[in-house]
């Protein structure tokens, strides 16, 4: 396991820690090097046969370092493959990681990009509830992705729910979420609109083995993700595991 510090974070320099490692190391072969922008998650996260991510250890914050967890390089010999898997949103099913074959041959493309960068890294976002229970709603963004790579300045452009406290709980939530978002470094400044949708699903919802130690603590939601601007984000009532 490797920690790089988050203002390094791209996919230009993952991909030149990975050949560094190639170069370093060329007896490897099949190797999987996990690559957090935390030491400290470096040293102590936990992957086993349960998916990406381990069951939580209270002494060690597992769940914590997961969610520092921002790529994994693989090395592939019986295929002479290797490439850089990047998570987009930790802790979470396939379907939300992007491959970037190496060695890098131009500019990089990424399953979610923004602004024509490759989202690196984007929060789980949490959904909140009222006394009453959960929201439904919309909420869209216009925000100021910095040469750095990190959300500047956010706008509400637009939020909608039933109620003034359920517009006002859904927009904390989105613009809570955005913050956290991490995209490739750039020469310039960007601006983009981003799109949440809240969703309350009122019935159980199959999830996999590596979903349950997460679901038990914090309910299950769900992201569905469209070209890194558009996200679904539902929340089911409760549970079946397979």
């Amino acid at each position: 396991m490797v920690g790089i510090q988050p203002e390094d974070l791209s996919t230009a320099k993952l991909a030149c820690v990975a050949t560094r490692l190639s170069q370093t190391h060329p007896w490897w072969g099949d190797v999987n090097v996990e690559i957090f922008d935390s030491v400290e998650a470096a040293k102590h996260h936990i992957f086993n046969h349960f998916g990406d991510g381990g069951p939580p250890d209270p002494k060690r914050n597992q769940m914590e370092y997961e969610d520092r967890w921002r790529a994994t390089y693989k090395i592939d010999a019986a295929t002479d493959q290797e490439y850089l898997v990047i998570p987009t949103i930790s802790c979470r099913p396939e379907k939300y990681k992007s491959r970037i074959d190496l060695p890098l041959t131009g500019k990089p493309r990424c399953r979610f990009e923004v602004a024509d960068r490759c989202l690196i890294s984007a929060g789980s976002p949490d959904y909140p509830e009222t006394e009453q229970g959960s929201i439904e709603g919309t909420v869209k963004l216009e925000v100021e992705v910095t040469p750095r790579g990190t959300i500047g300045n956010v706008r509400i452009a637009q939020a909608s729910s039933s109620t003034a406290e359920g517009r006002e709980l859904l927009a904390r939530a989105a613009v809570a979420n955005v913050k956290t978002w991490r995209l490739d470094p750039a020469s310039r400044e960007d601006t983009a609109t981003i799109d949440y949708q809240f969703k309350f699903v009122d019935g159980p919802r199959k999830i996999s083995s590596e979903e349950v130690v997460r679901s038990l603590e914090f309910g299950v939601v769900e992201v569905e993700m469209a070209s890194g601007t558009n996200l679904t984000v539902k929340r089911f009532t409760s549970i079946d595991s397979n």
